[in-house]
């Protein structure tokens, strides 16, 4: 061993090594979206970033229909961009704007790309006489490389004492629905709208910020070190149809809702539905799209201990509230009875009619082919398992059977009637004792006309079963389709084996 290490030597070899990166990565972040009102909420945030402290900032949003599809957002009276800011803007993964909504340069322009092919980008700085205006009519093509723009500069063209900067997106790829749009600008921009800290216009019409209907309020201040973040907490009116929780949000901007900060929550017991709160803390870190926080961070777990104290006076107080309703034995019965009946089909389902035993459950998790189905498959076949997008060909890989692994998972299913606080909420997956269950809603008015009948909780449970994991694409009509085909085979089976309803 000491004659080996005599004869090491280290070289000097001068060799330099850089990290890179490939320009395609640009095409996957403009598809990072998962619909245009997020990609949306990206340009307004860069518009919001762009406010000066006591100055009101007006967001004007224009939609145009037709055959040249696009949507324009001007923001006037805020810092706008000059030449320096526009080179900044352009470059990707770098961002000046650290304490903003913007920190990781790139939301806006891959909003942009994920939006339309082109646009056109209008600016002038507050102060300065010049305005800029580039634009690119191929802007999701990477096949040249690094892109290059010669700004035409206007004098006059905008007034010395107005920042100003109009986005437009054109050739939009992405249907845009205005109902909804205009719901999510009052909703995640409430605190600011609420303060006049902005004004959003979409197509001249005002949007008012979002109603709470709040029957007590209490302001507050918490301070942690040298930060401080405030809000408030209260409670809804006992009939209201909101989702009770404290909403998050930075800069007035929110992020998250429905957090509880580590204290039980409506699953528990309905009545806690009714705690409700806002706070603002403009030091928590953000994920990249800004659908939520660093919750491992210094600042979430300190926020996260105030939280949980300043709630636990309303926790107490609703934990000893009368429950709204109370599940009969008879309801918890045919829930039991009606989960049982599923079961079995699903055995049936999804072995193409044949029943599971132990060593082809171990097979189906390999995802082997399914025996040669029997009689009972002939009968429904072409509804009970379909192939395509969500039933590949065997043998399928293991990343191609989404589908077919939540149908698994309904395999074992329990339904149980229970309360959620929104009434239009038919059902919805919680965790219960380290398991998936399905919560059939007896506040929902279906449930209440047809009584909880066990027909009404078999199609609850196809709804349920038929919905997409939170990783794979399904359209509306995917969806009904997915449903029809699941619930008709399930009532084929009902008359295969004489079950009587």
């Amino acid at each position: 061993m000491k004659i080996r290490e005599k004869l090491l030597k280290e070289v000097n070899s001068g060799i330099i090594l850089k990290e890179d990166i490939d320009i395609k990565i640009v095409t996957s972040l403009m598809r990072n979206y998962r619909n245009a009102i997020e990609a949306i909420l990206e340009l307004i945030d860069n518009a919001v970033d762009d406010r000066r402290e006591g100055v009101p900032l007006k967001i004007e949003i224009f939609i145009g229909g037709g055959r040249n599809k696009f949507i324009q957002i001007i923001n006037t009276g805020g810092l706008g961009m000059g030449l320096k800011e526009l080179q900044a803007f352009l470059k990707w993964g770098t961002s000046s704007k650290r304490g903003k909504l913007g920190r990781y340069g790139q939301g806006g322009k891959a909003a942009m790309g994920y939006l339309g092919g082109g646009w056109r980008l209008q600016s002038s700085k507050l102060g300065d006489k010049r305005t800029y205006i580039i634009e690119d009519d191929d802007w999701r093509n990477r096949m040249g490389g690094k892109k290059k723009y010669k700004p035409k500069v206007f004098i006059g063209m905008t007034p010395e004492g107005e920042g100003k900067v109009i986005f437009e997106i054109r050739n939009l790829s992405r249907k845009i629905n205005e109902k909804r749009l205009k719901e999510a600008l009052s909703d995640y921009y409430g605190m600011l709208l609420e303060e006049n800290k902005i004004r959003i216009e979409i197509n001249k019409e005002p949007i008012k910020p979002l109603v709470i209907p709040v029957i007590k309020k209490e302001n507050f201040i918490e301070k942690i070190d040298s930060k401080k973040f405030h809000g408030w907490i209260g409670l809804l009116k006992p009939d209201s149809n909101f989702k009770g929780g404290i909403r998050c949000c930075v800069l007035g901007r929110k992020v998250t809702e429905n957090e509880y900060f580590g204290q039980l929550d409506y699953t528990w017991k309905s009545s806690l539905n009714r705690l409700i709160g806002e706070i603002n803390a403009d030091f928590l870190e953000l994920n990249l799209n800004k659908t939520g926080f660093d919750t491992d961070s210094w600042g979430w777990q300190k926020v996260k201990e105030k939280m949980f104290e300043r709630m636990q006076p309303y926790i107490d107080f609703l934990l000893s509230e009368r429950e709204e309703e109370q599940m009969t034995e008879n309801e918890k019965r045919r829930h039991r009875e009606a989960s049982k009946i599923w079961n079995d089909f699903m055995k049936y389902y999804l072995k193409g009619g044949l029943p599971l035993d132990e060593a082809d459950e171990k097979k189906f998790d390999r995802g082997q082919k399914p025996p040669i189905p029997g009689e009972f498959t002939k009968e429904v076949e072409g509804i009970a398992i379909a192939r395509g997008k969500y039933q590949p060909a065997t043998p399928p890989p293991e990343e191609a059977i989404g589908k077919r692994k939540r149908l698994k998972k309904f395999l074992g299913i329990e339904a149980r009637p229970g309360i959620i606080p929104d009434k239009t909420t038919r059902s919805e997956l919680q965790k219960r004792d380290k398991k998936e269950i399905i919560i059939v809603n007896k506040l929902f008015p279906a449930y209440k006309k047809r009584k909880g009948d066990i027909l009404y909780i078999w199609e609850t449970i196809a709804l349920e079963c038929a919905k997409p994991e939170k990783d794979e694409e399904m359209s509306y009509g995917e969806y009904i389709k997915e449903m029809n085909k699941i619930f008709s085979s399930f009532c084929i089976y009902l008359d295969k084996k004489k079950i009587k309803i």
